[in-house]
């Protein structure tokens, strides 16, 4: 019933067309007959509606086809840990990877002990024990200080100073009394020194004053020692030497060397130690007893200084 409407309106907008191109003109009445054969005309060239219409048709290409590579992933194989066999042939029991880690070293607060010094076994100082008399020159209460004609004597950051200014020898007693027999220790050294420039003590002097007699034993800067003795009474004064200048490997030779020296008086018997080691000895009888002090001679530098750090002294 809807497409029958439309085409009646088509076919008498025709009809009109028809009637309005023969105007003017009469138009016979078309009969009932001519009228259906018109409808069926049309009818008959209507578009079925199961054909389909005349629309053109678009050709759409086709994208190409793109090939993605498939992406191929390495897994690595597991490792494997070889069984170990039991002893008694069974199922094989599983080896399990040990790993031992290194232990670390842990800190300690604990410090390392300084090694205990050691002594010769004939060091005197380690049998007599305690000293009778001790001085850590810390000021000049034993000692007379200034300058006089051959030396000069201070006392800085503990240490006394003894500083030869001509090339005689010169000496300074400490404020003790006479003694016979005793061990006497020093712990001394050159400042700068040279050749046998040389120090040590200055023993059983007779009388005080003046000091111009008495024994001289000591070292020098290249590490050697000597006994000598001095008479000063006699014009222009006379040496004796009894053991000339002797190099000893336990002398410290040289400028800045420490050395430990120790002289051993035994009646007419003396004995010169240094480092606690025996290094030399004489027999004499020219003094018995008399003051003791210390002495200073410059052969090559001129206001030669021995720093004395310590003087211990034990009666006998």
């Amino acid at each position: 019933m809807k497409r029958i409407i439309p085409l009646l309106l088509v076919f008498s907008l025709l009809l009109a067309g028809c009637s309005i191109l023969n105007f003017g003109q009469a138009q016979p009445t078309p009969s009932d007959a001519d009228m259906a054969t018109q409808v069926a005309l049309v009818l008959t060239n209507q578009p079925s509606p199961t054909s389909p219409a005349d629309v053109p048709t678009q050709q759409i290409e086709a994208l190409p086809t793109v090939a993605l590579p498939t992406p191929t992933i390495n897994i690595p194989a597991t490792a494997t840990v070889q069984p170990k066999p039991t002893d008694g042939g069974g199922a094989p029991t599983p080896t399990a990877l040990s790993i031992s880690p290194t232990p670390l070293v842990q800190p300690t607060d604990t410090p390392t002990p300084l090694p205990t010094p050691t002594f010769p076994t004939n060091d005197p100082r380690q049998t007599l024990g305690n000293p009778t008399f001790t001085d850590k020159m810390d000021n000049s209460d034993y000692w007379p200080t200034g300058e006089d004609t051959y030396t000069a004597v201070t006392f800085r950051d503990g240490k006394m100073l003894l500083t030869a200014l001509t090339e005689t020898d010169g000496w300074r007693l400490i404020t003790y009394g006479p003694t016979a027999n005793f061990y006497v220790e020093i712990t001394a050294r050159f400042e700068a020194c040279s050749g046998t420039d040389h120090f040590g003590f200055y023993a059983r002097v007779p009388e005080k004053n003046p000091a111009t007699r008495g024994y001289l034993i000591g070292i020098n800067c290249l590490g050697q020692y000597r006994f000598a003795e001095w008479d000063g009474t006699t014009d222009p004064g006379t040496w004796t030497t009894h053991v000339y200048w002797t190099t000893n490997a336990a002398i410290l030779a040289g400028a800045n060397q420490t050395n430990r020296i120790g002289l051993l008086a035994e009646n007419k018997h003396l004995t010169l130690y240094v480092n606690g080691v025996k290094v030399g000895e004489m027999t004499d009888e020219s003094y018995q007893s008399g003051y003791l002090g210390l002495f200073v001679g410059s052969d090559e530098t001129q206001n030669l200084t021995v720093q004395v750090d310590e003087f211990n002294f034990w009666a006998r």
